[in-house]
């Protein structure tokens, strides 16, 4: 009975230093929370550390004639995990990077260094999540991050979070998170990737308007465009070996690597007319199933053969066709769409294993699971076989919308 009133006493005495209270809170107005994180390459090994900070007040759309920006600021440390060290050096502010949602890396500092180590300390520190995304900037982190200014009532942090979710409308820009990179470049039998972004010219600096042969095949930063909401442009994305850049790609490139994935959503396509070449036609594109891909082995060497289901509706047609009554127009108009497709697929593949040497499409995905264990997987070599493969890619696109019609059916 003792013991058990010593236990009672005891369990008691526990919830009631529970109940104390907390020791080692901080307020809310002691915090400084950092947003968006921008790496650079400085010298002697050093890295230029960029912080953006969240600041509602400075950003709120109904005091824009302040003309206040968000608050960046940019330091020299040694080494990535040292940078909440020397940014409070500066701030009487305690340091979190719990509200980080996007890591900043320049082009110069992936191409002349292995990013992996740095990214590293992301992992070993616990307030860094695993969703943050991974942008490639063609720019200095510093100018893009100051550059970001949106008109249209989104602060900066909102306006980077509203175009990481792009893609499902454009396909153009991969949405590549901290977990992503990490487990595309541990594997080894695939390629990572990053999605591309960059700082627009001013309008006074704007090269005179050019022809584009279509959207997409341009890089960030010199897509031609006048006034606008803000100056920065988030289109294709870098290739990544390991955790240096190798390689870019365009936004049609990505929109190619995405319906390999599975990944597409929707997007709008445009397309030479094919009874008027001088005239373009326009095409909603929906993915709404997974590619079937079936690959085998024969001879030593592997082979793909990948069908693409698209659902499709024609938005707009210059060349005056009647595609939504005709069956032999419409079928030529489909055969056209589904031979252009096909060939960004294979232009991308072929790309992928003379240029980059590598698996950026996630193909590698419909042949591990034929292996029985890890070992027997890594003697197989995948990266060897996909240099050599040989694809056989079919899309099926199935037109079923044309648009309001302006005359009566039937005539």
């Amino acid at each position: 009975m003792k013991v058990a009133r010593r236990g009672f006493g005891s369990a008691l005495f526990a919830c009631s230093l529970l109940l104390s209270g907390c020791w080692d809170n901080h307020e809310l107005e002691d915090l400084a929370f950092v947003t968006v994180v921008g790496l650079d390459a400085a010298p002697n090994n050093n890295l230029r550390i960029t912080y953006m900070y969240l600041t509602p007040p400075a950003e709120d759309p109904k005091h824009r004639e302040s003309n206040r920006r968000p608050l960046t600021t940019s330091f020299l440390v040694p080494t990535f995990g040292s940078a909440p060290m020397v940014a409070s050096i500066t701030t009487d502010r305690i340091i979190t990077a719990q509200q980080v949602k996007a890591l900043i890396v320049s082009e110069d500092l992936a191409r002349r260094e292995d990013i992996l180590p740095m990214i590293d300390g992301m992992v070993r520190e616990r307030a860094y999540r695993r969703d943050i995304v991974l942008i490639t900037c063609l720019n200095s982190t510093g100018a893009f991050m100051k550059a970001n200014q949106s008109k249209l009532g989104s602060n900066s942090l909102t306006y980077i979070e509203n175009m990481r979710h792009q893609y499902r409308n454009t396909g153009l820009f991969p949405e590549v998170t901290l977990n992503d990179f990490l487990i595309a470049t541990e594997t080894g039998d695939e390629l990572a990737w990053m999605g591309l972004a960059a700082i627009a010219p001013g309008n006074a600096d704007a090269d005179a308007e050019k022809s584009v042969a279509g959207e997409g095949d341009e890089f960030p930063g010199s897509i031609h465009k006048r006034g606008g909401d803000n100056r920065l442009q988030f289109s294709g994305a870098a290739v990544y070996r390991g955790g240096r850049e190798i390689g870019r790609m365009t936004g049609q490139e990505v929109r190619s690597a995405l319906l390999l994935r599975g990944d597409a959503g929707s997007f709008i396509q445009t397309m030479r007319d094919p009874y008027n070449p001088q005239r373009n036609d326009t095409i909603q594109v929906f993915q709404v199933l997974f590619p079937k891909v079936r690959s085998t082995l024969q001879g030593g060497r592997l082979f793909f053969r990948i069908d693409v289901n698209l659902y499709g509706a024609l938005s707009s047609d210059t060349s005056q066709t009647d595609y939504a009554q005709t069956m032999p127009t419409r079928k030529k108009l489909t055969k056209a769409f589904e031979r252009m497709m096909s060939r960004g697929m294979e232009q991308l593949l072929d790309r992928s294993q003379r240029e980059f040497g590598g698996d950026i499409c996630q193909l590698e995905r419909t042949v591990r699971w034929k292996f029985w264990t890890e070992q027997d997987w890594s003697r197989f070599n995948y990266t060897r076989h996909f240099k050599t493969a040989q694809f056989r890619i079919r899309v099926h696109v199935h037109l079923k919308e044309f648009g309001k019609q302006r005359y009566v059916a039937g005539r």
